[in-house]
């Protein structure tokens, strides 16, 4: 990365290829400069003047490594265990047969899983301790599994999907902690990535002719404010979680438009007002203004129709 005197980046070099991809060493390694307006680097800075980003998981690699190791030598040693029914142990006084002749005897024999064959004069079978994988597989995965979660940021039920090991209010805990942590990314990829490519797509539109608006450059502020609505989760107790929301927009603390966004809905606050606007006005034109008695936009739960309504059905 060029960078000028303040640091910041002038112009990114690439190579046509990559180094280890080349089969003649003697091929020359040609570079191509392209101007740091033309490139969008997206990376967290955690120490200036850092001109480039880590890896996310760079903290876990080893443990991965570790863990890829360990369960391949588990499974190793399993088959192992598996498949060696015992060892065969020979008298050394005796060597030769009945007949006096000596017999090569080969130091493995070859059998199917769970064979025996006939030992010759002298010999006797010690069979192998069968004890693997052994018992503290399952710990140790799980220890790996919680340094690799604390590593990347996210919980360990999420990674693994294991919820043995934790109750209601730890798994809540969990989530509450791992989702806020990917509402800060997910506000960091909107102010420092999609927005800018937003402006320079609509931009580019706009002076292509494939959109049309003939007051753009005199307003840009007012057609570039663009609003992303990253995804919500659902709720995890959602009749608790559901009344402490209402609360909150009763008391002014949240807007109707956050607690929409915050849920798992995934669904814009001018859409769901639409639809419930459409939704009543189909409700008036059916005849069934009843269930907007029951509806909670009026404040009312009861259900009850009335008399007339009764002999009217």
């Amino acid at each position: 990365i060029e960078v000028d005197d303040w640091m910041r980046p002038m112009a990114y070099w690439f190579r046509d290829k990559h180094p280890g991809d080349l089969i003649f060493p003697q091929t020359e390694k040609k570079a191509r400069r392209i101007p740091a307006k033309e490139i969008e680097h997206l990376y967290v800075v955690n120490r200036w003047p850092q001109t480039r980003g880590t890896p996310w998981m760079h903290s876990i690699l080893l443990r991965l490594r570790q863990m890829s190791g360990y369960a391949e030598s588990e499974l190793i040693a399993a088959r192992i265990a598996a498949n060696n029914v015992g060892f065969i142990e020979q008298n050394i006084d005796v060597e030769p047969t009945a007949s006096g002749t000596k017999v090569n005897i080969p130091p493995m024999e070859r059998s199917e899983p769970g064979t025996f064959r006939r030992l010759l004069p002298g010999e006797k079978v010690t069979p192998t301790n069968l004890n693997r994988p052994a018992g503290n597989l399952e710990v140790f995965m799980r220890y790996m599994l919680r340094e690799i979660a604390s590593g990347v940021g996210v919980s360990y039920e999420s990674l693994s999907r294991d919820y043995s090991q934790s109750n209601y209010s730890s798994s809540r805990l969990a989530l509450t902690d791992e989702r806020e942590n990917w509402r800060v990314l997910q506000r960091w990829l909107i102010d420092n990535f999609l927005s800018r490519i937003y402006r320079e797509w609509l931009d580019a539109a706009v002076v292509s002719g494939r959109i049309r608006i003939k007051d753009y450059f005199q307003n840009k502020r007012k057609y570039q404010a663009v609003e992303f609505k990253p995804r919500g989760w659902p709720w995890v107790d959602p009749s608790k979680e559901m009344k402490a929301y209402e609360t909150a927009v009763r008391l002014g603390i949240m807007s109707r438009a956050d607690a929409a966004a915050t849920s798992g809905s995934n669904r814009d606050i001018q859409e769901i007002f639409k639809d419930i606007k459409a939704e009543t006005e189909m409700i008036k034109k059916d005849g069934l203004d009843w269930m907007l008695k029951a509806s909670p936009q009026n404040e009312g739960i009861s259900t009850d129709r009335g008399k007339d309504d009764d002999d009217k059905d």
